[in-house]
């Protein structure tokens, strides 16, 4: 038992470097530097890459089984997941959509509670004790 409570814990831990990582990558994919991703098919081919990333960090996760660890250490984490989206995706959809630009200022605030939740997964995993 506790070697399947480890390796769950190594495939979360992997599962939040990555979705770290997509969450970065994104961004990049959407405010290039300069002279990087300048061709468009460029730039598709990248955010085709952080949507497979982002979506397969979700796989990672169900295959670590979270219910081998207490669901109350991921409260903090679930509530920044949760105004990420709303501020990062709910902001991007607004503009998108052709809502008022004096909503954009939120979509990097909501980028970084999705950063913020990636770490207080990270955090609440390493601090997680053993069940047995």
């Amino acid at each position: 038992m506790e070697g399947s409570n480890f390796r769950s814990r190594i495939l979360v831990l992997i599962a939040i470097v990555f979705g770290f990582a997509g969450v970065v990558a994104g961004a990049l994919g959407a405010h290039p530097p300069e002279g990087f991703l300048t061709e468009q098919a460029s730039r598709e081919a990248w955010n085709s890459g952080v949507y497979f990333l982002l979506f397969h960090v979700v796989v990672i996760l169900a295959c670590a089984d979270l219910r081998s660890f207490s669901i109350k250490p991921f409260g903090v984490a679930s509530v920044f997941f949760l105004c990420g989206i709303l501020f990062f995706s709910g902001s991007i959809f607004l503009l998108a959509a052709g809502g008022p630009k004096g909503i954009g200022p939120v979509t990097p605030l909501g980028g970084l509670f999705l950063l913020f939740g990636w770490v207080a997964l990270g955090y609440q995993v390493m601090r997680q004790r053993s069940a047995s």
